[in-house]
């Protein structure tokens, strides 16, 4: 796809920095990439099936998907989860020399763990959350971002009626 004969370009990188010691170099920096697909997610993590139920005065039994079942909506809560663990992980793939000691990307039984061992390795929660919103700024647009380039595609617009 293009837009005016341009390629959209790569995707979206968000820098999460935290000031360490005196000097720049000092400084923690992590980078998260946008993903641009979740085929990945989706094969180690299928979404969970809702049970058939029969409905009361179905004609010829009739079975309907039960969205209200107790364990479904587990399931569906816990896929939620290692959704949000697998987009930090993943995006954070981007940041050059990260290595992780705890959490494997291919074991999905670890992916939870990203945010003990951020911890452990001397950011605070509040940080942990700062690289998470990070993660999310990269995968998606917050209304900041909207009105920058509403605002930037206005001035363009005003710059071109102006010559």
């Amino acid at each position: 796809m293009r837009i005016k004969g341009k390629e959209l370009g790569k995707p979206n990188i968000e820098i999460i920095t935290f000031p360490r010691g005196t000097t720049p170099e000092e400084a923690i920096v992590l980078q998260a990439e946008a993903i641009m697909s979740y085929d990945d997610f989706n094969k180690f993590c299928p979404e969970p099936k809702a049970p058939k139920m029969l409905l009361p005065g179905g004609k010829k039994g009739k079975k309907v998907e039960n969205t209200e079942d107790l364990d479904y909506k587990k399931a569906v809560a816990e896929r939620d989860e290692l959704r949000t663990a697998w987009t930090v992980i993943t995006s954070l793939k981007a940041t050059p020399g990260l290595t992780w000691d705890t959490v494997k990307l291919e074991d999905s039984s670890t992916w939870h763990l990203y945010e003990k061992e951020l911890e452990d390795a001397g950011l605070t929660a509040i940080e942990v959350g700062k690289i998470t919103l990070g993660v999310m700024s990269a995968n998606g647009l917050d209304e900041s971002r909207v009105k920058e380039a509403r605002d930037h595609f206005l001035a363009s617009q005003s710059a071109k009626e102006t010559s």
